[in-house]
């Protein structure tokens, strides 16, 4: 679900531009390492950021993929 929301984010903000392939995978690495600073920079007036990027927000606590790869857990969607 996280890459498919920051997908998300990625065309609403610019059309899937292939320049910002980086900064989704960027994205999908700082959530997978525990860390959300860059998710509220992108918040805009963008129809549908706000509401992918409060998903990030509300599921936090259930994203924690790095601490869940430490106690070799399977953690994916």
């Amino acid at each position: 679900m996280p890459r498919r929301t920051l997908g998300e984010c990625r065309w609403a903000l610019w059309g899937g531009a292939r320049h910002t392939e980086e900064w989704a995978r960027t994205r999908v690495a700082d959530l997978e390492q525990d860390r959300f600073a860059e998710l509220p920079a992108i918040r805009s007036g963008v129809r549908g950021v706000q509401s992918r990027v409060g998903y990030f927000e509300a599921n936090r606590e259930r994203m924690r993929y790095d601490e869940f790869r430490g106690q070799s857990v399977y953690a994916g969607s």
